[in-house]
């Protein structure tokens, strides 16, 4: 995904992405959205961040179609959902809702991909130097979670090995400040 991040271009990457079965590209712009979410702070693309994470898991993994007619139903309705989308940033609930269904009827773990996209993204703004709270109100985590994400993992010492540029760190900034005008 190339030039400036936009929550409708995502989306309609995200529907090819679907199309190709492609796990790496849904990563790939889950992580682009975050990156920038961390910026704007912007729930919505905060939710597509989350949302493409969760995708590039269940579609990675091959029981969730061992039930062909719930999993066509599932895609068709993806589709769908993320198409209204587009037009209506609020109808990124129900796509989040949609991957939360299928992830309860399959029932393999306690803890579902929705839950764990989550904490995930929450820590991942929380290493990108937004503040607990903050992570924490942007995902809907709680703090604990995000605590013990960040806590299992290495990215915030990855972060603060790779420093950001002064000039680039200002050029983020004027961008969020002539965006908000």
């Amino acid at each position: 995904m190339a030039g400036q991040f936009s929550n409708q271009s995502a989306i309609k990457d995200l529907l090819s992405a679907i199309s190709e079965n492609n796990t790496k590209w849904m990563k790939d712009l889950g992580n682009s959205a975050i990156k920038e979410a961390a910026i704007t702070r912007d729930k919505a693309t905060v939710s597509i961040a989350m949302i493409c994470y969760s995708l590039s898991k269940v579609f990675n993994k091959d029981y969730y179609r061992k039930d062909r007619m719930r999993w066509d139903e599932f895609v068709i309705d993806l589709r769908n959902d993320l198409r209204r989308t587009i037009d209506d940033p609020a109808a990124l609930e129900k796509v989040f809702s949609d991957i939360r269904r299928l992830d309860e009827s399959v029932g393999r773990f306690v803890s579902q991909i929705t839950d764990k996209a989550v904490s995930k993204k929450a820590s991942t703004l929380y290493a990108y130097g937004i503040s607990l709270g903050a992570a924490s109100q942007l995902t809907g985590a709680s703090e604990w979670a995000v605590l013990k994400e960040v806590g299992q993992t290495k990215m915030s010492d990855e972060q603060q090995s790779t420093p950001v540029a002064l000039s680039s760190r200002f050029k983020s900034a004027q961008r969020v400040l002539e965006e908000r005008r």
